[in-house]
């Protein structure tokens, strides 16, 4: 009910200016009942995204980069007032603090399906992962405040292009570089 409130409240009015007063009222619970879950209006917030969005996007139960991409837009989509004004609410350094866990975990699965046989470092993998996550997050973010534009279908061919870059480059590095910059090192068994 509380989750609700807030996200009927994000429709009009920029978080900024949502009260707790605002939520109560408008979930017709007392102010004691939210402070009894939520230490604030941002503590809901959080809450709703890791409980709400999270529940929503593993609803079939599919664990694979694909679907997870296609349950996160078609959910940001079907709450595009929520999510624009989330991102507008806040400062781009809390954002990213908040979408890195997930944006990272994601990319893991999208990096181990798509590139999982190059054999490299764990150092540089973990540099490939930072880089993509950060990627990642940079484009959705700019797709939110672009206005949510392209669908699934689009940003699944995009990511897949990603993959078949990294795999270019895998081949073209180990081939003509020395063995000890090489990218893809068989000796190193990730």
């Amino acid at each position: 009910m509380l989750a609700d409130a807030l996200k009927e409240l994000m429709k009009k009015k920029s978080l900024r200016k949502i009260t707790v007063q605002n939520i109560t009222d408008q979930s017709k619970l007392n102010r004691q009942t939210f402070y009894y879950h939520f230490k604030d209006v941002y503590d809901l917030l959080g809450w709703i995204y890791k409980t709400g969005i999270s529940s929503y996007i593993n609803s079939d139960g599919s664990k694979d980069w694909q679907s997870l991409l296609v349950h996160t837009i078609k959910y940001a989509r079907k709450n595009k007032s929520f999510v624009r004004n989330t991102i507008r609410s806040l400062r781009k350094e809390a954002v990213e603090k908040f979408l890195y866990p997930f944006v990272h975990d994601w990319t893991v699965l999208f990096f181990n399906d798509t590139c999982g046989n190059i054999m490299m470092r764990q150092s540089d993998k973990d540099f490939v992962l930072e880089l993509y996550t950060f990627a990642f997050i940079g484009m959705g973010l700019e797709w939110i405040g672009q206005g949510m534009k392209e669908d699934e279908y689009y940003w699944i061919d995009k990511t897949q292009t990603m993959a078949s870059l990294l795999l270019q480059l895998d081949s073209l590095y180990s081939v003509k570089r020395p063995a000890q910059y090489n990218f893809c090192l068989q000796a190193e068994k990730v």
